[in-house]
């Protein structure tokens, strides 16, 4: 019988106060050196210091959970893609051969969340939505909210542009319903690598979708509530070796997470969120 030496995680970097500046190569020097030439070009890119930091807090978070998990050393991680070589999704590949370990990284808005665990345990997908990042109050005036989501009938099912439609409440409320159900959707293509241009988005429902309340960084890290058991059905059959979840962080922040238990699994979820610090949780194991 397997039985798993890697522990699941579940972590939250927040980079929207880290390595201030303009440019990402002024700004974070000494961090940039930590990762691999390519991660340093393409954090670099970017014209806005915002999508650098992004980009680095990626890099970072993933290869600390391999050197945590596999004991490899920092700077001889390598990385690779499972499928599509430019959008597929990122793994561990000594040698080029994907390693026992599954993660999966999002990034919006500042922050950046990473969830990993044994690929003999689950795969893993995750994604983060900030409601209010985009202003959507044009749109919304011109369409209106059942408008609005009706423009987004190519990614989601009948049954879940019906379900947000009904969202009571102000128009914030229903806003963020809406990303709430964008969130899953996006977390539970990634499991497998997958983009939302996959076509089998319309067959794909959730279903007792109960969007959190804004938690602050203390709720969240000390909450042991009973998670809501979000359901995902697929061409209308349940499936049960899906687990869904959705995480608030502060006023505007939903996190959704999905892992897919293969048979046998003794995977039993993610733990609570845990928000990491540069200095002290991050930088230490890249010496």
């Amino acid at each position: 019988m397997y039985h798993s030496t890697i522990q699941p995680c579940f972590w939250l970097l927040d980079v929207r106060n880290l390595w201030p500046g303009t440019k990402i190569s002024d700004a974070a020097p000494e961090s940039l050196l930590t990762i691999s030439i390519e991660e340093q070009a393409k954090a670099k890119k970017f014209i806005f210091i915002k999508d650098g930091r992004l980009s680095l807090g990626s890099s970072l978070l993933k290869r600390l959970f391999v050197v945590r998990t596999l004991a490899v050393p920092w700077q001889e991680v390598q990385f690779s893609r499972i499928g599509h070589e430019k959008h597929g999704k990122p793994c561990y590949a000594p040698d080029g051969q994907a390693a026992s370990v599954d993660f999966n990284v999002s990034h919006q808005a500042g922050l950046v969340a990473l969830v990993g665990c044994s690929a003999a345990d689950a795969f893993i997908g995750v994604d983060i939505t900030c409601v209010n990042e985009r202003n959507e109050k044009r749109m919304l005036e011109k369409e209106g909210f059942e408008g609005f989501v009706d423009m987004h009938e190519e990614v989601f099912s009948r049954a879940d542009l019906e379900a947000m439609k009904a969202a009571t409440g102000s128009l914030d409320d229903k806003i963020r319903t809406f990303y709430a159900f964008w969130a899953l959707k996006e977390a539970y293509v990634k499991l497998e690598g997958e983009a939302l241009l996959a076509n089998w988005l319309q067959e794909t429902e959730f279903r007792n979708v109960q969007v959190p309340p804004p938690m602050n960084k203390e709720e969240l890290e000390n909450s042991t509530s009973t998670r809501p058991a979000i359901e995902v059905w697929f061409r209308g059959e349940k499936q049960d070796d899906v687990d869904l979840f959705l995480a608030p962080f502060e006023d505007n922040y939903l996190i959704a997470t999905a892992a897919k238990k293969p048979k046998g699994s003794r995977f039993t979820g993610l733990p609570a969120m845990k928000i990491l610090d540069l200095e002290e949780d991050i930088l230490p194991f890249a010496d």
